[in-house]
């Protein structure tokens, strides 16, 4: 199994849940989009990963993450899975297990993503010389 890193915006609030055996286990979706050449004009194009995480990771997101945060996550993509939209047409869903999640600081907007880290201490100097 290789290893695969998606960058993209959560599109559903995270949901927490815990297995029968205690197994934290939390579920969202992510929009990964891109640009793609279509003839002379350029077009938008978004995949969306439904993305489960488990154990303490899980619970880490549920806390720090919510919908709109740009995430980076490394894991692994499953079998894609196929289901009927409300249009009634098929749509295909990529789910990814991730290992490890993180705030993007690409846009520098913390909306939420991920605890703002506190101020660094005011650092007093003092003069090996005398007064």
């Amino acid at each position: 199994m290789s290893s695969s890193t998606i960058i993209g915006n959560v599109g559903r609030e995270p949901d927490l849940r815990f297995s029968n055996s205690g197994m934290a286990v939390c579920r969202f979706s992510v929009a990964v989009n891109r640009r793609k050449k279509d003839g002379d004009d350029w077009k938008d194009v978004t995949t969306w990963h439904d993305v489960t995480c488990f154990g303490p990771l899980a619970e880490n997101v549920a806390e720090t993450i919510a919908k709109g945060d740009e995430i980076i996550a490394e894991g692994y993509v499953e079998e894609p899975r196929l289901y009927e939209k409300k249009d009634g047409s098929t749509g295909v869903s990529l789910p990814f297990v991730a290992n490890n999640l993180g705030a993007s600081l690409r846009w520098k907007s913390l909306g939420g993503a991920g605890a703002p880290k506190a101020p660094k201490p005011k650092v007093e100097t003092y003069s090996t010389e005398p007064f």
